[in-house]
């Protein structure tokens, strides 16, 4: 079985220093696959490249097998990926239930379509929506404007949409970012659930509590190049990890 997402020797440089430094991974399907590193390892530029928003220099990159390097960002989404990025991005204006809509429509009918008819979502297209609000538990709040509600919230949101979209492979960049301590565990559960109904997550997150309960395997960038991938007991315990972090808790 080919690998749900692979990247091959994968490198991007910002005149001549390379940002993202031959970097070389495969997460298998339904795989958790936590990224971590010192600030400005290279961990959001190797999502960017993973989701099309930067062009590598060289390497490869694999979904599902299919080399999807020079792939624009939307047709990857078609094939399966989705990814959440370090501040919210939701249309405030919208409420959630619209916000759940419009995505699980695009899914559907695809991005042109879906801003033709959203107001009167299909039956598919509502299923998707009215499934990703319950599995985030943000049924309830599903009258509500998206710009009303808490960081939390939001990123729950963020995750519903993804939801009604259906990949098959998600790229949760910091989703713990700016939210609230006694709101991280909830969040938290969240992922684990989304991650036991199958989907293969990367994620890229400073909370080690959080990485250390959700992973099965950690992939540590030091510089932009891949210094560990391993199971979460070996990353602790690998002396280059601790000299990387100069200190930094694992």
């Amino acid at each position: 079985m080919a690998p749900a997402l692979a990247v091959e020797e994968l490198t991007w440089r910002i005149g001549g220093r390379a940002i993202v430094d031959g970097v070389a991974f495969a997460a298998a399907p339904g795989e958790l696959l936590a990224v971590i590193g010192p600030n400005g390892a290279g961990k959001t530029s190797l999502f960017n490249l993973i989701s099309g928003l930067t062009r590598p220099d060289s390497g490869r990159i694999l979904l599902g097998g299919r080399d999807v390097t020079r792939l624009a960002p939307h047709r990857r989404v078609r094939h399966g990926l989705g990814r959440t990025f370090q501040t919210s991005s939701v249309f405030p204006g919208l409420t959630v239930a619209e916000n759940v809509q419009l995505a699980a429509q695009a899914a559907v009918s695809g991005p042109i379509g879906a801003l033709a008819v959203w107001r009167r979502i299909g039956g598919p297209a509502r299923d998707r929506a009215a499934d990703a609000l319950e599995r985030t538990r943000l049924a309830h709040r599903a009258r509500a404007l998206a710009g009303a509600l808490s960081h939390g919230e939001k990123r729950k949101l963020e995750l519903a949409i993804l939801l009604a979209a259906g990949p098959s492979v998600i790229l949760l960049d910091e989703p713990m970012a700016g939210m609230a301590v006694e709101e991280v565990p909830d969040l938290s559960e969240l992922i684990r659930q989304v991650h036991r109904d199958g989907a293969t997550i990367l994620m890229v997150e400073h909370h080690i509590e959080v990485v250390l309960g959700l992973a099965e395997r950690i992939a540590v960038l030091h510089h932009g190049a891949l210094l560990a991938c391993d199971r979460p007991a070996a990353v602790v315990d690998d002396p280059a990890v601790r000299e990387a972090y100069l200190g930094e808790p694992l």
